[in-house]
C-alpha cells in the first residue's frame, strides 16, 4: 500500500490561480540519502550532551535519538529537492511522528515523485504560495490588536493558525487583513519579550533610581539576582536595563550590612556571566574567596569594568546612612549607578558594590560587599554558575 494521505481542506476557499506541474518522469529514490544510511554516519559525532538531552526532553532512548535526527536531515535535503521539483505546487514538508519525512503536495499526481524521494506524499488544496501570500496580507497589519498573540502557516493542516484572546478576535483580525480562512488557537498566552539577567547589567527601580545588578540567581520560582540594600526596599517594583518589567526587591537590608535579592518574572533568565563591556563577558564558575592582594575586576552600569586588587577585608564603613560591616576594600573606581554590581577574582564571584571614595576619573576606593555572607543570608538563592 503506498504511503499516501489526503488532507480534508481546512480553509473556505482555495487559491483559484496556479499552474499544475507535469513532471515527465518519476524521480529516483536514491536522489534524497538514505536515513539508515544517514543514522550509522551520525552514529558517535553527535555531542553526547545533545543525546542525553533528546533522551531527557523527549524520552527517547540514544538509537531513537539517532533516529530521529537522521529523519530531520534526510527530511531537511528532501525539502530542498520538493521546493525546486513541485513548484507552485509545493504545500510544505515536515517530519510526521518524529520518524517519517513528509511531502504535502497539492497535486495527486505528483504522489508517486513523492515517494520515490522516500517521503510520504500528502494531498492538500492550498499550496505554500497561497498561503504566504495570506501571511503577507497579515504581516502587513499596522496596528495589531492587543488580543492577538501571533500568526503562522502550519503546513501540517495546510491552513494559516492564528494565536489569539478568542475566535472573535481573531476572525475579525483575518477579515480585516483580507484574509478569509484561517484557524484559531484560544490555548495560547501572551508572549513577552525574554532577556537575561547578567551580572553589571543596569535596572531601575520604581521606574527611577538607577543600580546594577550583582549576580544572577536561581531559586524555587525562578530567577532573580543579588544586589545592594541601599538599592531597594521589599516590595519595590524593577524594570530592567531594556526598560521592560523585571521583578520586585523580596528583601533588603541596609544599614548593618549591604545586600538584597529580587526575583525576576518568567521574561527574565539568569545567566552565568559578568558584563564584560568593552570586553569579553565574564563566565562564573563559583563563590571561591580570592586573597588579599589578589587581582579584582568590578562591573557597574555606569562607568563598565574596571579591575585592581583586593585590600583590607571585614572592614566597618561609616556612611551618612549608617553603619556597614563586613566589607572588603579595594583600590577599585566606581561612581553612582554601579551599587550593587559584580566583584569577579577571575571566574570566582566575590560580591556587590556598596560604596567608597573617589571617581573613575581621579581614581578612588571602593567597598564591596562578599557574596558568600549574601548566600548564607538567603539559603533559598542559588548562584547562577556555567
Amino acid at each position: 500500500m503506498k504511503n499516501r494521505k489526503y488532507l480534508a481542506a481546512t480553509a473556505v476557499f482555495m487559491l483559484a490561480a496556479g499552474t499544475t506541474m507535469v513532471m515527465s518522469g518519476t524521480a529516483s529514490a536514491n536522489e534524497a540519502p538514505d536515513v539508515d544510511d544517514v543514522r550509522q554516519q551520525l552514529q558517535g559525532s553527535v555531542d553526547s550532551e545533545i543525546i542525553e538531552a533528546m533522551q531527557t526532553d523527549l524520552g527517547l532512548s540514544a538509537d531513537e535519538a539517532y533516529q530521529r535526527l537522521a529523519v530531520d536531515e534526510v527530511t531537511a535535503q528532501i525539502e530542498d529537492i520538493a521546493t525546486d521539483r513541485y513548484g507552485a505546487d509545493f504545500a510544505g514538508t515536515w517530519v510526521a511522528h518524529g520518524d517519517m519525512p513528509t511531502v504535502a503536495v497539492t497535486d495527486s499526481a505528483l504522489a508517486d515523485d513523492v515517494e520515490a524521494l522516500g517521503a510520504e506524499a500528502v494531498i492538500v488544496d492550498r499550496s505554500l504560495n497561497s498561503l504566504q501570500a495570506d501571511m503577507a496580507k497579515l504581516d502587513d497589519t499596522s496596528d495589531v490588536p492587543s488580543d492577538i498573540y501571533a500568526w503562522s502557516i502550519d503546513v501540517t493542516t495546510n491552513t494559516i493558525t492564528v494565536d489569539a484572546a478568542s475566535v472573535d478576535a481573531a476572525e475579525a483580525f483575518a477579515e480585516d487583513a483580507g484574509v478569509s480562512a484561517i484557524d484559531v488557537n484560544t490555548d495560547a498566552q501572551k508572549p513577552e519579550t525574554m532577556a537575561d539577567i547578567i551580572g553589571g547589567d543596569a535596572y531601575y527601580i520604581n521606574g527611577s533610581g538607577r543600580c546594577s545588578i550583582g549576580f544572577p540567581v536561581t531559586h524555587s520560582g525562578g530567577s532573580g539576582f543579588i544586589t545592594a540594600g541601599h538599592c531597594g526596599s521589599p516590595g519595590d517594583s524593577v524594570t530592567g536595563s531594556n526598560q521592560q518589567a523585571l521583578g520586585q526587591f523580596e528583601a533588603s537590608t541596609f544599614p548593618g550590612s549591604d545586600y538584597a535579592w529580587v526575583s525576576a518574572n518568567s521574561s527574565w533568565t539568569s545567566v552565568p556571566y559578568v558584563m564584560g563591556y568593552n570586553q569579553a563577558d565574564v563566565a562564573v564558575s563559583d563563590a571561591n574567596e580570592a586573597a588579599t592582594g589578589a587581582s579584582v575586576c568590578r562591573s557597574g552600569s555606569t562607568t563598565g569594568m574596571y579591575c585592581g586588587t583586593v585590600g583590607a577585608k571585614d572592614q566597618t564603613v561609616s556612611y551618612p546612612q549608617g553603619t556597614v560591616y563586613g566589607m572588603t576594600q579595594t583600590d577599585v573606581c566606581a561612581e553612582p549607578g554601579d551599587s550593587g554590581g559584580s566583584w569577579i577574582s577571575g571566574n570566582s564571584a566575590q560580591g556587590v558594590t556598596s560604596g567608597g571614595s573617589g571617581n573613575c576619573t581621579s581614581g578612588g576606593v571602593t567597598y564591596f560587599f562578599p557574596i558568600d555572607e549574601i548566600l548564607t543570608a538567603y539559603p533559598q538563592l542559588t548562584l547562577t554558575t556555567v
